[in-house]
């Protein structure tokens, strides 16, 4: 479950069609706004609706949850 602020990008093993969202500039995206249980998932779930905002491209787009993970990053210490 994501929440507004955070840092997102297109899952890394997809196993299902992104229907032509992915493309090559999306790499980063901050989730603006979300709705709740919205889209039921391949496995059954409810799943969010989110607003993202592509940060490299200055792109909005709404896409369901279960298309984006979580943003890896690694803390320099």
């Amino acid at each position: 479950m994501f929440e507004i602020g955070d840092l997102v990008q297109f899952r890394v093993k997809q196993q299902v069609c992104l229907g032509g969202r992915a493309h090559s500039e999306k790499k980063i995206a901050l989730v603006t706004s979300i709705e709740r249980n919205v889209y039921w998932s391949y496995d059954g779930d409810k799943c969010d609706r989110l607003t993202v905002l592509w940060l490299n491209v200055g792109i909005e787009e709404t896409i369901p949850e279960f298309y984006l993970e979580e943003l890896k990053t690694e803390r320099c210490q």
